[in-house]
C-alpha cells in the first residue's frame, strides 16, 4: 500500500543555479534531502502515466506504508514533515 504526497513548490523561487552536482528541480532536490535524512521513498514522477504529470510547480512522492511498524511510520512522517519544512525555509532564504 502506498500514500501519494504532493508538494506544491509554486511559492518557492525558481532554481537558477546551474550546479551540475545538483538536480535542476525542487522535486529531486527535496528527494535527495529526504534520503540523506534517512527516509527512503520514491519520487512519484517515475510512476506518471503521462508526460504532463506532474505539473511544473508540483512534486510527487510515493510512500510505502504496509511494511513498517507504527513506530517506523511515525518516525518517517516526522522526518518528512521536518525536511519539507526545512527545504522551504532554506529555499525562501536563498
Amino acid at each position: 500500500m502506498f500514500v501519494w504526497m504532493t508538494v506544491h513548490f509554486g511559492l518557492l523561487p525558481p532554481i537558477t543555479d546551474e550546479d551540475p552536482e545538483q538536480p535542476p528541480d525542487h522535486t529531486m532536490r527535496l528527494w535527495i534531502r529526504l534520503v540523506k535524512a534517512g527516509l527512503l521513498i520514491a519520487p512519484g514522477d517515475y510512476f506518471a502515466a503521462t508526460p504532463d504529470v506532474p505539473k511544473p510547480d508540483e512534486g510527487h512522492y510515493r510512500i510505502a506504508f504496509s511494511m513498517g511498524s507504527p513506530e517506523t511510520l511515525k518516525k518517517g512522517a516526522a522526518i518528512f514533515a521536518e525536511e519539507v519544512h526545512g527545504y522551504f525555509e532554506d529555499a525562501l532564504k536563498a
